[in-house]
């Protein structure tokens, strides 16, 4: 005879009777982190990267939807310590030489270079 927990883990997810524009507002709710003083939301990345939400890891279908508004409606920042930009800036100088090459949006020290 199955427990009361096999019965209730078997069970379908109320979840998904939601109407999806409700399921979204319950994923921002979880995903979107708060504003910072500027206003952003803000996710912090380290150099050992940077901690996802629980939800995103409960099941494949919630992190289907749920993981374009965690990378879509968030800002990361990033600094970035001891860097050496000289290997990116060489790339990026033979990247744009070649035939063809492409328009490259580059930001080294808080400027943006279109070139």
């Amino acid at each position: 005879m199955a427990d009361d927990t096999d019965a209730e883990a078997d069970a379908p997810c109320r979840l998904w009777k939601l109407p999806g524009e409700l399921r979204n507002r319950i994923y921002r709710y979880v995903l979107i982190q708060q504003e910072d003083a500027t206003g952003d939301s803000m996710v912090n990345v380290e150099a050992n990267g940077y901690d996802r939400p629980g939800l995103l890891s409960t099941c494949k279908e919630i992190r289907r939807e749920a993981l374009k508004i965690y990378y879509y409606e968030n800002t990361f920042h990033v600094q970035i310590k001891n860097f050496n930009s000289a290997p990116l800036v060489e790339w990026k100088n033979h990247y744009m030489a070649k035939p063809g090459g492409r328009t490259c949006y580059c930001g080294f020290g808080g400027t943006t270079e279109n070139k």
